[in-house]
C-alpha cells in the first residue's frame, strides 16, 4: 500500500511517522520546510482546559497522554517542558465554576493564591497581589513544536518516508483506483490512499478531489524572544499576554486580543506590545531581545472541532484537520494510520467524522 501524506506540519508529520511503522509505503508532501505552516505559529500548549463538548475534551485529554508514548519512542525529549500551566482569574472569570467542573471530569484543577504561586511554583512570575486567585493545572505542558515535527520527519525518513519538500501540489486526480498527485515542479506521485493534513490550505486541497473542506480559519501571531536568564517552566496565561517556555533559554509568547488585528496590522509594533505585557508578567524579560515572529491561519474546521478520517464520496481519501494541532497530532497520526491500514474507526474520532458536513 502507497499512502501520499499532503502536509509536513505536526499532524501530517505524525500520520507519515505512524504509517511508516506498520510498513506502508509513505510518500510526505509539503510546498515549503516541515513545520513551517501552522505548527511554527501554534503557541503550542498541549491540554483540553476548555476544550467542548465532553468528546472534544475526552479527544484532547487522550492527546496529552499520547505524548508519554511519544516521548518513550524519539531519542531525546528536549522539545516536552512538563511545567504545568497558570491562569490568573481575569483570564478565566468564572474560575471556580471552571475547575469545579474540570476535577469532576478527572483533570487536574485547583485555585492557588498568587502568594504561593510566587512561593512555590513559578518564582519568576507576577500575577497579582498574595491573594489573588490562580488556577493552577499540573498536567498540562508545551512542546518545542517545529523542532518536534522535524524530529518526527527525520525518523520518518528512517523508516523510509520519502519527502517531496518545496514544491506545491498543483492537482490531485483519480485514476482508476489510484490518486495522482501532481506538484509544481513537474513531479507526479502516484498512491492508493491520500491524506489531506494541509491545514489552512484543507479547503483548496481537497477540493481538488470534490471535498472541500469546511473551515473558519484564524490568524494568529506568536512571538519567540532569546531571554538567557530564564527560569520560567511554566505556561503562564493572564488577561492580555500568554508564556511559555522554549528550547534552553528562549520564551515564546502569545496575545489573543492582538491576533484580532491581524492580518494588517504592523508586525513589529504587535511584538513590542506583547514584549512589553509580557515584561509585566515576568520582569527578567525586560532584557529580552525578539528573536523571530511567527504569523498565519490556525486552520478551524467550520464546527471548531477536529474532521479526522475517511471522505465517504471520495474513496481512499482521508483528511486530518483540526484546531489544537499540536495537542492533537501524535493522537491522531496514530488513530488514523490505524484506520487507513485495518479499516477500524477508533471510538474517540466517531464524533468528528468529514461526513458531519453535508454533502461529503
Amino acid at each position: 500500500m502507497r499512502v501520499c501524506v499532503l502536509g509536513a506540519g505536526i499532524v501530517g508529520a505524525s500520520i507519515a511517522y505512524e504509517l511508516a511503522g506498520r510498513d506502508v509505503e509513505v510518500v510526505l508532501v509539503d510546498g515549503t520546510s516541515p513545520g513551517s505552516g501552522a505548527t511554527a505559529v501554534s503557541f503550542a500548549w498541549v491540554n483540553a482546559n476548555a476544550k467542548l463538548p465532553r468528546e472534544y475534551f475526552d479527544l484532547n485529554v487522550a492527546g496529552m497522554r499520547e505524548y508519554a508514548r511519544l516521548a518513550d519512542e524519539l531519542p531525546h525529549r528536549a522539545w516536552l517542558h512538563r511545567g504545568g500551566r497558570l491562569a490568573t482569574v481575569e483570564r478565566v472569570p468564572d474560575l471556580d465554576a471552571h475547575v469545579r467542573r474540570l476535577v469532576s471530569w478527572g483533570y487536574a484543577a485547583e485555585i492557588l493564591d498568587a502568594r504561593t504561586v510566587a512561593e512555590e511554583v513559578a518564582p519568576a512570575a507576577r500575577l497579582g497581589d498574595p491573594d489573588t486567585p490562580v488556577g493552577w493545572f499540573s498536567e498540562e505542558f508545551c512542546v518545542d513544536a517545529v523542532p518536534l515535527t522535524r524530529l518526527l520527519v527525520a525518523e520518518s525518513a528512517a523508516r523510509g518516508v520519502v519527502g517531496h519538500f518545496g514544491a506545491v501540489v498543483d492537482a490531485v486526480t483519480r485514476e482508476g483506483g489510484s490518486f495522482a498527485v501532481h506538484l509544481a515542479d513537474g513531479t507526479s506521485l502516484v498512491a492508493d490512499a491520500v491524506v489531506n493534513a494541509t491545514g489552512a490550505a484543507a479547503s483548496g486541497v481537497g477540493g481538488m478531489v470534490a471535498s472541500p473542506v469546511p473551515l473558519a480559519s484564524t490568524w494568529g501571531m506568536t512571538v519567540l524572544v532569546h531571554a538567557p536568564d530564564r527560569s520560567l517552566r511554566q505556561v503562564v496565561h493572564t488577561a492580555d499576554v500568554e508564556l511559555r517556555p522554549e528550547g534552553l533559554d528562549r520564551v515564546r509568547l502569545h496575545d489573543t486580543t492582538l491576533d484580532d488585528l491581524l492580518p494588517h496590522a504592523d508586525r513589529d509594533e504587535l511584538a513590542s506590545t506583547m514584549l512589553g505585557r509580557a515584561t509585566r508578567v515576568m520582569p527578567a524579560l525586560a532584557s529580552a531581545r525578539m528573536v523571530s515572529t511567527h504569523v498565519g491561519l490556525r486552520p478551524i474546521p467550520a464546527d471548531g472541532v477536529s474532521s479526522v478520517g475517511a471522505v465517504p464520496s471520495v474513496p481512499g481519501h482521508y483528511e486530518a484537520v483540526t484546531h489544537s494541532g499540536v495537542t492533537l497530532g501524535p493522537l491522531l497520526g496514530r488513530l488514523l494510520a490505524t484506520e487507513i491500514v485495518d479499516g477500524a474507526v477508533d471510538p474517540l474520532l466517531r464524533p468528528f467524522r468529514p461526513d458531519r458536513f453535508t454533502g461529503r
